[in-house]
């Protein structure tokens, strides 16, 4: 009788864990991807002049790849 109730306590901790999983993987943003625009050197600008704590993930990285790799 105690090997089934080791066995069921396991068996309800992995259920948990699968659980806790999904939810998290849930739970994250669908939508990282970099805004089809074309930044321009007026865009780049403004992006200085702009707060950096202000700035969006999508805006970083259009930053990075358009203002400072071209």
């Amino acid at each position: 009788m105690n090997k089934y109730l080791v066995l069921l306590l396991l068996l309800l901790v992995g259920l948990l864990i699968v659980m806790i999983g999904l939810t998290l993987v849930s739970h994250t943003p669908e939508n990282t991807s970099i805004p089809l625009i074309d930044a321009d050197e007026a865009w780049c600008e403004s992006m200085v002049e702009k707060p950096n704590l202000a700035w969006t993930d999508s805006e970083t990285r259009l930053f990075a790849s358009s203002c400072l790799y071209e």
